[in-house]
């Protein structure tokens, strides 16, 4: 097919999708592609196939044509992603990718950075689908940044179906694609968050742009570079192998009890004839009791000398304290003068975590067990924390208001800023167990702290 790609004018869609296409197969297309100047190809699927590299970036920089690419259910990783990445980065201006589908390639952190930087100049794209990677909460904030810049993206799809443990963070994502609208009305807000709630209901196979179904070729021969991975991932077939229930040597599914394998009553082996002699001497012993029929005195119970050379040693006394450790990541906030949503810097939330974790390891050399709790910090947590009297240590992580006390989050990625001085004040003089100590890990944090002061 390479040399009918260099030279077709008229081809606009090309479907190669559920085949065993590799690296160097993708890799002539595109190179075919590039180097045809009368090329017209609209639509790119490669989905389900075996591809590594797709490209080396050029096909990306020179196309003009392109309008949709789907890489989905392939090897693609992190690698391949950045070359496409930089490919699109430097053709912003030619470029007409509007859809681009590249879930189920096993896309991390590092690739979905790319995926942002990309984002920050280009103005084609209108939707992403990253379904079934292995994204976490880095990477999804790193795409949360990038559209403070991007204005035209309008859905990524599949975010649910990542390791994004922090699920307000898509949930932001969702709502700045709507950045748009001039006004989000309540119905509007409604069908987001239906929207939202039915993605992330999705299965992983609902997730993908194109569908599988049972019709992929079988090859004869499996081998590890013509393997049908896609088959035998998504849909295993008769010869998939069942998981393995039963114990192989005498036959007997395990946890059962073979009844053929019990010894008769009056069974002569050495195991049975041992067994009926120790019940006969237990049945003995038990008839002589205490010695009361036989008139020999009972012997006394052994008791544990207190001079044991291995006497036991008390328990070490533990105090137990708890410290409560609040972490405010309110994502984006509403400009309303201006109606636009602005992203907040990020926080490296973990790493602050195993910093207070290690540290709270060393006091039980001074037999004292700290607990440590780490809560969102959402107005109401922190209103049922002061309650409560759970700690009388606070640590509060965030980002501080020039005018507000403490910059909450929402729950849905927006910043809260509802607790003013007074709000402190009450709650602070209302706690079942007064605070004693607040750490500030925080902007504004002088002010945050001499608000705790004041506040008793």
């Amino acid at each position: 097919l390479e040399q009918f790609f260099l030279k077709t004018s008229t081809l606009q869609e090309v479907d190669l999708s559920k085949n065993q296409i590799g690296s160097r197969g993708a890799m002539a297309t595109f190179h075919a592609f590039r180097d045809n100047p009368n090329a017209a190809v609209k639509m790119i699927n490669f989905a389900h196939n075996e591809i590594w590299d797709p490209d080396d970036g050029s096909f990306f920089a020179k196309n003009g044509t392109l309008q949709l690419l789907n890489l989905e259910g392939n090897f693609i990783h992190d690698e391949g992603i950045e070359a496409i990445a930089k490919g699109l980065i430097a053709n912003s201006r030619r470029t007409k990718l509007s859809e681009l589908y590249l879930g189920w390639n096993g896309i991390g952190d590092e690739g979905c950075i790319q995926l942002a930087r990309m984002l920050e100049t280009n103005t084609s794209l209108l939707k992403i689908g990253l379904g079934e990677n292995d994204i976490t909460s880095i990477g999804a904030r790193a795409l949360l940044c990038s559209l403070a810049s991007n204005q035209t993206l309008r859905e990524i799809t599949g975010l649910y179906h990542n390791q994004i443990d922090r699920k307000f963070v898509v949930a932001s994502i969702k709502r700045l694609l709507y950045s748009h609208v001039a006004t989000i009305t309540s119905e509007l807000d409604a069908q987001q968050k239906v929207q939202s709630m039915m993605e992330e209901s999705l299965s992983a196979m609902d997730t993908l742009a194109e569908p599988l179904g049972s019709t992929l070729p079988t090859p004869d021969e499996v081998s590890e570079s013509s393997l049908d991975w896609a088959d035998k991932l998504y849909a295993p077939g008769e010869d998939a192998k069942a998981p393995i229930l039963e114990i192989s040597a005498p036959g007997v599914p395990l946890g059962k009890f073979d009844k053929s394998m019990e010894h008769e009553e009056n069974c002569t082996c050495e195991v049975c004839v041992k067994n009926r002699n120790e019940a006969a001497a237990a049945k003995e012993a038990e008839k002589d009791g205490n010695g009361a029929d036989s008139g020999v005195p009972a012997a006394a119970p052994v008791s544990k000398s207190k001079s044991s050379r291995f006497a036991e040693m008390p328990p070490p006394k533990v105090k137990v304290d708890r410290l409560m450790v609040f972490q405010s990541a309110p994502l984006t906030y509403f400009d309303k003068e201006k109606s636009l949503h602005h992203p907040f810097p990020l926080h490296d939330f973990d790493h602050e975590t195993l910093v207070i974790q290690n540290a709270l390891e060393g006091a039980i050399k001074l037999d004292v067990e700290v607990e440590m709790e780490v809560e969102p910090a959402v107005v109401d947590s922190f209103k049922a924390f002061m309650e409560s009297g759970a700690s009388r240590v606070l640590h509060f992580t965030g980002f501080g208001h020039p005018t507000q006390v403490l910059a909450f989050e929402n729950g849905d990625g927006y910043l809260d800023t509802s607790v003013t001085v007074d709000t402190l004040k009450e709650l602070v003089q209302s706690a079942k167990t007064p605070l004693q100590l607040v750490v500030v890990n925080s902007f504004h944090s002088g002010r945050i702290g001499k608000a705790f002061l004041d506040a008793g």
